[in-house]
């Protein structure tokens, strides 16, 4: 079938758009939520589940979600093992030296930090944010942007689905989600290229997107920024 033969793409409309259901893109919703209750929010993900493309383990500073989350503490959370101490070595053919902590910045001191699945933290935060009324979407990849006339993002469209064997398309059309207010897009190391291509696609016309940039390891400064910004 050609492609100006396919039906019409489905749209679903939201007032906020956001890309990705990372910690950055989970905090984001149930930040906003929090702040505007009536806003509907959507968050597509690539992965078949949330925390699907989230195989890292990390040590987190939960002041964060201190500030998101005030009373995660007295919860089942998967944010359980504490850090009980810290041990830096100089590694050697003959052997390891320990160095001593106080020759450490402090960026180095873990004393009230946690280790964690990252996949399990974004697996919990995706029920906080549909407690919320957030509505998440797994399976759906952000393909490319979509513009109104006067060429500022009014949403994202995902990926197409059933692509036959032979590589011709079938009837399925991707999924336009335009929005009223704004689109985030949120990425980590293993993303870059995938939300890189997007935000080129952006720049090259005068838009109003709004690109938040994750490190993975990086999850207590992101919350810590998404509620500074509230």
């Amino acid at each position: 079938m050609a492609v100006e033969e396919l039906p019409a793409r489905e749209a679903m409309e939201f007032d906020v758009v956001i890309v990705g259901a990372g910690p950055a893109g989970l905090a984001a919703a149930i930040r906003i939520k929090q702040n505007a209750p009536d806003i509907s929010v959507v968050i597509v993900e690539k992965g078949a589940e949330v925390g699907a493309h989230i195989l890292s383990g990390a040590v987190i500073d939960p002041i964060g979600l201190d500030r998101l989350l005030p009373g995660w503490r007295a919860e089942e959370t998967p944010i359980k093992t504490a850090v009980t101490d810290d041990r830096f070595y100089m590694l050697g053919s003959s052997g390891a030296i320990r160095l001593p902590n106080f020759l450490m910045p402090r960026l180095m001191n873990n004393h009230g930090n946690f280790v964690v699945s990252l996949g399990n933290v974004c697996r919990w935060l995706a029920t906080k944010a549909e407690a919320l009324g957030v509505d998440i979407y797994p399976g759906f990849a952000a393909v490319e942007l979509l513009f109104d006339p006067s060429g500022v993002v009014r949403g994202v469209a995902t990926g197409d689905m059933g692509i036959a064997k032979s590589g011709q398309r079938k009837v399925e059309r991707l999924t336009e989600v335009p929005q009223d207010l704004c689109n985030v897009a949120t990425e980590n190391q293993r993303d870059a290229r995938h939300s890189a291509n997007l935000s080129w696609k952006a720049a090259k016309r005068p838009l109003r997107v709004f690109v938040v940039r994750l490190g993975c390891r990086l999850l207590s400064a992101f919350l810590m920024r998404v509620s500074a910004c509230s």
